[in-house]
């Protein structure tokens, strides 16, 4: 197998220069138009606002105030020429507010924006992923942007907007990976994209089907078998190599047709996301890098195509997993659990974690039972809980727990394996617990959190900074959880 580094697909990203000094107001007065309070930004109004020489770039000098004024842009004078929306007064409303901004820019505009002197350092953070994912909104051929100037009413502040400005960058890499159509994302696609993180401390390493297969990933190797695109497992890591890693475990299938056990046709164009998990590990590396953490971490990805070719995975089939445990394949339409099985046996064994979560777009039952804006957390060791609980409460990824019900176990027993991969009792109906439950023998002794993320990892329709398509659910959470003392 031959794999070479693909160029990341982060997208631009804008050119943000931050500061808590003043800054200069441009030479050039601006010319512009009256804008109403508390509307939405256009891009029309700001695309007249023009310098008085139309041979120099344009420049703008957007001020928010302190309290509840609108935003105002002024001149070189310090002429107030326009308003906008409010100054934002939450998280949620700063993300918007950047996002509105930043499709409304006009091209290669030199803009200097001063936040309100009451800013927490959390809407500077919200307002920097809003100016970021506001370009995912910008419609075609309006043209790059120029340099952005914001100041920062404290120093703290400024290190929020840095990180956002990171993480951002590895949640729009994760979603640019999610929403890649199938026809090109395979699973060797998928693993090139990773290598392209590869740098002087991210190690990346692809263990082809072959190897896979010879060290005894069962899952990964029986739903491969059903493709022409070979599956393998991607490695990757960052910090000590002598102190036990977090460890992060991403469901990589890059395109899930349900095998044998075949989708139904209208549900199957979402399937190319089905490697949600895997794009959020990825992203979260990219993340990592961008802000130089030497926290010991590792990634494993699982890439593969569950596909119903002539070889592909029989319903009744028995498969051994990394470790020796085997499982019963009664449905190979619940085949993500089936190679993250493989991936918790094979880091408790070979990688002595301190902790490890694994994350998947699993069940629809995860989103039957929370809908589109909570990701299912399993976890019984309490200070893992506690520790992604709050990291989770920094960010946008939210999180809600439910069981692991050990009197459902009985629903996985099988005859001729040590478990069944579906619930095999007509009696009960907790799909997502189940497959927590099958995963959890796995993870032996090591403290394991499990996040499925079926109803999160997308999204049915758009607003700004937060389109349709892929989430990039899980960066923002797990580069809090890595980073953390």
């Amino acid at each position: 197998m031959n794999l070479t580094a693909k160029p990341l697909l982060a997208g631009p990203q804008p050119e943000i220069c931050f500061t808590t000094a003043t800054p200069s107001l441009p030479a050039e007065s601006l010319l512009g138009v009256a804008l109403q309070a508390d509307t939405q930004f256009q891009a029309e109004d700001l695309s007249l606002l023009q310098t008085r020489d139309p041979s120099t770039p344009e420049r703008l000098a957007i001020r928010f105030p302190t309290g509840s004024a609108p935003l105002q842009i002024v001149s070189a004078a310090n002429e107030t020429i326009g308003f906008a929306v409010k100054t934002p007064s939450s998280a949620a409303e700063a993300l918007d507010v950047g996002a509105d901004l930043t499709k409304a820019l006009p091209a290669e505009a030199d803009v200097q924006i001063t936040a309100a002197r009451d800013w927490e350092p959390e809407i500077a953070s919200a307002f920097v992923a809003g100016l970021c994912f506001g370009l995912d909104d910008r419609k075609a051929g309006s043209g790059a942007l120029g340099a952005l100037t914001v100041q920062l009413p404290s120093a703290d502040a400024e290190r929020a907007a840095q990180r956002s400005l990171a993480v951002t960058a590895g949640v729009r890499f994760a979603r640019r990976l999610a929403n890649m159509p199938a026809n090109v994302k395979s699973p060797q696609w998928l693993s090139e994209q990773a290598l392209a993180l590869a740098d002087d401390h991210t190690s990346v390493t692809v263990m082809p089907l072959e190897e896979v297969a010879a060290l005894g990933f069962g899952g990964v190797a029986s739903v491969s078998q059903g493709s022409s695109q070979p599956g393998n497992v991607t490695v990757l890591r960052r910090g000590p190599r002598n102190q036990p890693p977090k460890v992060l475990i991403g469901k990589g299938i890059t395109f899930d047709s349900g095998g044998l056990s075949i989708k139904p046709a209208a549900g199957m164009p979402l399937m190319k996301t089905d490697m949600s998990g895997a794009a959020a590990v990825l992203g979260t590396f990219a993340a990592l890098s961008e802000l130089e953490s030497d926290d010991p971490v590792v990634g494993l990805i699982a890439c593969a195509e569950n596909m119903p070719g002539a070889t592909a995975t029989r319903p009744g089939d028995v498969i051994t997993h990394f470790g020796g445990r085997t499982t019963e394949v009664l449905n190979t339409d619940a085949e993500g659990r089936l190679v993250l099985a493989d991936l918790l046996a094979y880091a408790t064994k070979s990688l002595d974690p301190s902790a490890m979560v694994d994350i998947a777009t699993l069940t629809g039952s995860a989103t039957v039972g929370l809908g589109r804006s909570h990701a299912a957390l399993y976890c019984d060791d309490p200070a893992l809980r506690d520790a992604l609980n709050a990291a989770s409460a920094q960010t946008a990824d939210q999180l809600w727990q439910l069981p692991l019900v050990a009197d459902y176990s009985h629903a996985l027993d099988s005859e001729v394996a040590d478990a069944a991969n579906v619930n095999t009792d007509p009696h009960i109906m907790a799909g997502s617990i189940t497959a927590a439950l099958f995963l959890a023998p796995f993870a032996g002794a090591t403290p394991w959190a499990h996040l499925d993320i079926a109803g999160v990892g997308r999204r049915e329709s758009g607003k700004p900074g937060r389109p349709k398509g892929a989430t990039g659910f899980g960066v923002a959470l797990f580069v809090n959880w890595v980073m953390q003392d």
